[in-house]
């Protein structure tokens, strides 16, 4: 079991700093949201700001769990605001390339609301052993990748059988908890965790509009993700809520909502996958 805030620490200073990848986040090699949250703490060492607005990261090629380099650039900055450029680079081969704005805590604080959670509050959301438990069915040897062990997780919709599940709308919505620190008061830590929300659920929300039966034809890594932050202060449980609007001509995209326990809406993500043969096809 990784631990998110430790595991995407960075050190260094004047625009380049380190972090070492851990394989706990593995999904077929480092999972990209968490590797995200990395650039997006080396933008909050480097920021004079004490909470980023938002971020957009294009993934430019898969890294290995070994160190890697950032380097941070200051790309414009005002008395209020500053827009930051990270670059992640493993030896010669380019990561990833984030972009965000960072923002000062004291702006005008103009509120309205016109979003409302669609799902019951994780408390009223059994966990996925409960849901076993309840089916009477043995749970088996755990999740395929070491990536879903850095969670505790309800699912707003759970099927046993999935191998003969059919074709579903294209939604995917799980209450998550990290373990072993699910919460910190550092808006930087915050961000990337949310960051990690609105990409994860991509692929499950968009791969259910598929017949099972061709799933194994084709694969969809994502080409990008970028998350809106309105609200870093965060709660012990996130919903990551994703839909997946439509495919066509090789892509998929995907919408995601990430709230808090109490119901507030914690940023708005988007996202985009390209769709690929399995490397057996």
């Amino acid at each position: 079991m990784g631990d998110f805030g430790r595991d995407t620490a960075v050190s260094g200073a004047d625009g380049v700093y380190a972090a070492q990848l851990n394989d706990d986040w593995e999904i077929w090699g480092p999972n990209g949201g968490y590797v995200a949250a990395i650039a997006l703490r080396a933008a909050g060492a480097e920021s004079r700001f004490v909470r980023p607005a938002n971020c957009a990261v294009q993934f430019l090629g898969v890294a290995a769990f070994d160190e890697v380099t950032c380097t941070v650039e200051i790309v414009k900055q005002t008395r209020r605001a500053e827009v930051i450029r990270v670059m992640m680079t493993q030896g010669e081969r380019v990561i990833l390339q984030l972009n965000c704005w960072a923002v000062a805590d004291d702006l005008l604080d103009k509120r309205h609301v016109h979003a409302e959670m669609a799902h019951l509050p994780p408390e009223h959301v059994p966990t996925i052993l409960e849901h076993f438990e309840a089916a009477g069915v043995e749970p088996g040897d755990g999740p395929p990748f070491p990536f879903w062990n850095n969670f505790e997780q309800r699912p707003t919709e759970f099927i046993i059988d999935w191998e003969n599940r059919g074709v579903l709308a294209p939604e995917w919505a799980t209450w998550m908890k990290f373990d072993p620190v699910p919460h910190t008061d550092d808006p930087w830590i915050e961000a990337g965790r949310v960051l990690l929300l609105a990409d994860i659920g991509s692929w499950p929300a968009a791969h259910r509009a598929f017949d099972p039966s061709t799933e194994q034809g084709f694969i969809a890594p994502s080409l990008d993700v970028a998350c809106h932050f309105t609200d870093l202060d965060t709660t012990e449980w996130l919903l990551a809520d994703h839909v997946s609007p439509a495919s066509r001509d090789g892509l998929m995209g995907s919408t995601s909502s990430i709230w808090s326990a109490d119901g507030r809406l914690l940023a708005s993500g988007v996202s985009q996958l390209i769709v690929t043969p399995t490397p057996s096809n």
